[in-house]
């Protein structure tokens, strides 16, 4: 089960945002919702909602550096 920074638990369609510490210029620009949660490891798979665009952009980061 992977954690966020709280240690709350991550499922897959949970919105989630990046911890400030750990964001890019702009990161709060777009709503992000986690697309995969892998059993091992400590990432998951996310997708950035970003309007106009068919194909959501898609990223794994450490479940840790993110807040549901």
């Amino acid at each position: 089960m992977m954690k966020d920074a709280k240690g709350q638990a991550l499922k897959a369609g949970d919105r989630v945002r990046i911890v400030p510490e750990w964001q890019d210029p702009d990161d709060d620009a777009f709503e992000r919702i986690v697309y995969e949660v892998p059993k091992e490891g400590g990432s998951v798979m996310i997708w950035a909602l970003i309007p106009g665009f068919e194909y959501p952009p898609a990223e794994w980061i450490q479940a840790n550096w993110l807040i549901r």
